[in-house]
């Protein structure tokens, strides 16, 4: 199954790049702190930032994120409270180009229109609603065996709108970079990715 020029584009991604955790497991062991995610970068199309640590990010931080990451890269937002709705509003702008969408969490409903793309996350289990296209979160010791990752991976694909990215995230303590790396090769042999 080859990807149209219409079809939507699975991307596999990490909740979160910051891991002291993945030193030495995917980080080399003597990698600055600060060269975490131009490393991160260099695989992975994109990150999912959990909402406090965009919330912290001030405008010279969020510039410094914008600086250690190619132009096709993407940053997308979690926002859990429709009270961070103005803050969430102002980093993205901030990051512009970079931004990939707003993932809203825990049935949060944005109270306005933005400029970005938002996806309403799901976790495994869940059902895909049609209001407003899905992003998928997954915990590392929950992906289950190959044909259970292909079937998501073909509805999650089957239900984003056309020419519109369809975006996986990996989440945990830390997410496991060997379920990330996994999916996204079974993503591209099904020529999904």
């Amino acid at each position: 199954m080859a990807v149209s020029d219409e079809s939507p584009v699975l991307h596999i991604m990490s909740c979160g790049w910051d891991y002291s955790d993945w030193l030495g497991a995917f980080y080399p062991d003597d990698l600055p702190d600060d060269w975490r995610l131009t490393f991160y970068a260099n695989e992975f199309p994109g990150v999912l930032v959990p909402e406090t640590d965009w919330l912290e990010a001030d405008s010279a931080e969020l510039a410094a994120w914008a600086a250690d990451v190619e132009e096709g890269f993407r940053f997308y937002l979690e926002i859990t409270q429709a009270d961070n709705f103005d803050a969430c509003q102002q980093r993205a702008s901030d990051l512009g180009e970079l931004i990939g969408g707003i993932i809203l969490v825990n049935g949060t409903s944005l109270p306005g229109l933005l400029n970005y793309p938002v996806y309403q996350a799901v976790y495994a289990g869940e059902t895909f609603g049609n209001e407003v296209p899905a992003a998928v979160i997954l915990a590392s010791h929950a992906l289950g065996d190959l044909k259970s990752q292909r079937d998501l991976l073909q509805r999650l694909v089957a239900n984003a709108p056309p020419g519109r990215n369809s975006p996986l995230f990996v989440q945990g303590d830390p997410p496991s970079i060997e379920a990330i790396r996994n999916l996204h090769q079974l993503a591209q042999l099904l020529g999904l990715a």
